[in-house]
């Protein structure tokens, strides 16, 4: 028989009692697991009594004890997990474009890798490789690796802790791939430009992230107008609605409607 514990019983209801609750706006996920990522975390913060975040929404529902913590340090919280929060009375991060400024950057790095790239298989390919143009060669293969790294620092570094995080949950997804042959590809480049020996696969890295990262910009265009289609429908929405009663219908507000109410429905009229 277990005994019984008052004390106990009196701090938890003293908890409740000083919980607040909170809505973050978040930014910087890239799936579903970016989103149990972020929750997990706050879920494990000292204070926090529960957290939900949703990946579509974008947005983290807190419920803490405000006597151990409060917004200022759940923000900051977040942020240390390499995304971004802002808390109710300020405006949220422009993800998109601050996203397409670091799409383009990457592209001119990886446009340049990719004319530099071809220059030097197609020295390969026909025959026009020479000992007096290899030290040139070996200039421009030091320049790819280095215009690889802003691309794998701006582009690739989200993809990174989406596909790490999806790998923490036990759900490896596409960007643990990505992540894994990119940054694979961009090491073993590193190596074989060391040891002089072996092929050179920066721009392989810098193209599939670019590529991925397009892609994810295209989902925030498709996001952003699913939204904007919500919100129309959302303002269609009467306020009022008709009740039928056994006197004579009346109008009321949508929020004074209970279970149960019988409502008349009258169809749009037929524009001209």
């Amino acid at each position: 028989m277990l005994a019984e514990n008052p004390a106990g019983e009196r701090e938890q209801v003293q908890v409740q009692g000083r919980s607040e609750n909170i809505t973050l706006t978040l930014g910087g996920m890239w799936c579903s697991s970016c989103a149990w990522l972020v929750s997990e975390q706050l879920k494990r913060t000292k204070g926090v009594v529960d957290a939900e975040v949703s990946f579509i929404q974008g947005q983290a529902n807190l419920t803490f004890d405000s006597a151990i913590t409060n917004p200022k340090l759940l923000k900051k919280r977040v942020r240390s997990l390499g995304y971004q929060a802002a808390l109710p009375d300020e405006k949220p991060h422009d993800e998109e474009e601050s996203f397409f400024t670091r799409l383009l950057i990457g592209g001119v790095m990886v446009l340049h890798d990719l004319i530099v790239g071809t220059g030097i298989y197609a020295r390969e390919i026909f025959g026009w490789a020479t000992p007096e143009s290899q030290p040139l060669v070996d200039f421009f293969q030091v320049m790819m690796m280095i215009t690889s790294i802003p691309v794998l620092i701006l582009l690739g570094l989200p993809i990174l802790r989406a596909g790490f995080a999806s790998l923490l949950r036990g759900q490896p997804n596409i960007h643990t791939l990505i992540t894994i042959g990119t940054f694979s590809a961009f090491g073993l480049s590193v190596y074989h430009l060391i040891v002089g020996y072996g092929g050179l696969y920066f721009d392989t890295a810098t193209m599939l992230i670019f590529l991925v990262s397009v892609g994810r910009w295209l989902e925030m265009q498709a996001h952003k107008s699913g939204n904007k289609a919500v919100m129309k429908l959302l303002e269609q929405i009467p306020t009022t609605a008709t009740v039928v009663t056994s006197e004579a219908d009346r109008e009321v507000n949508v929020s004074d409607l209970k279970p149960g109410m019988r409502l008349r429905v009258r169809p749009e009229p037929a524009s001209p």
